[in-house]
């Protein structure tokens, strides 16, 4: 069952290329507009963007059903786009094990 084990490969998430390119999108779509300018500091959410017709979309991490739910608080459907391909990193496992461990 674990046999595949020595195959994974533990990368620096920020000196792939994906990321890079991720970052140039980014820096792209808020030169563009279409990040706010005080996106870092706002206390509105995208969900009260997208209900006020001034926002277009949120960024989740897909976990199951987050769709339905987003799609929920803003009366509206949506459109699911994957962004890039799934990872997973320290912090994440760090959490599953924290939650499961007793």
């Amino acid at each position: 069952m674990l046999d595949h084990l020595d195959e994974l490969k533990v990368v620096n998430l920020f000196e792939t290329p994906e990321y890079e390119k991720l970052v140039k999108t980014a820096r792209r779509w808020y030169e563009a507009g279409y990040i706010s300018k005080d996106a870092a500091t706002s206390k509105e959410t995208a969900v009260d963007l997208i209900k006020a017709n001034v926002g277009f979309g949120v960024i989740s991490k897909g976990k199951p059903g987050a769709l339905a739910q987003t799609e929920q608080r803003v009366s509206t459907k949506l459109e699911m786009i994957n962004l890039g391909k799934q990872i997973t990193s320290t912090t994440n496992i760090t959490a599953i094990y924290a939650r499961y461990t007793f």
